[in-house]
């Protein structure tokens, strides 16, 4: 039941770059930044791996780098 995994993937990465025209960003090409997820499997979709702006970032599901705490607006904390 539900989507398909490739096709929620799609939705998530290149149609969503897409419709806001983020013509670097959604999918892994010549002139897009690679940011790369990769995960254990489609089903249980465990982080195995992040690449970020071109440092691993993710190792074996365990954080490496240490990142800036960003203050959230409220308006963004109550949506999907």
């Amino acid at each position: 039941m539900g989507m398909d995994e490739i096709d929620a993937i799609r939705l998530a990465t290149l149609n969503s770059s897409n419709y806001f025209n983020l013509k670097n960003l959604g999918a892994l090409a010549i002139g897009r930044d690679a940011n790369i997820t990769i995960v254990d499997n489609l089903k249980d979709f465990n982080v195995e791996t992040v690449i970020f702006k071109g440092k691993i970032v993710v190792s074996s599901g365990k954080i490496l780098a240490k990142f800036k705490k960003r203050k959230i607006s409220e308006k963004w904390t109550h949506t999907v």
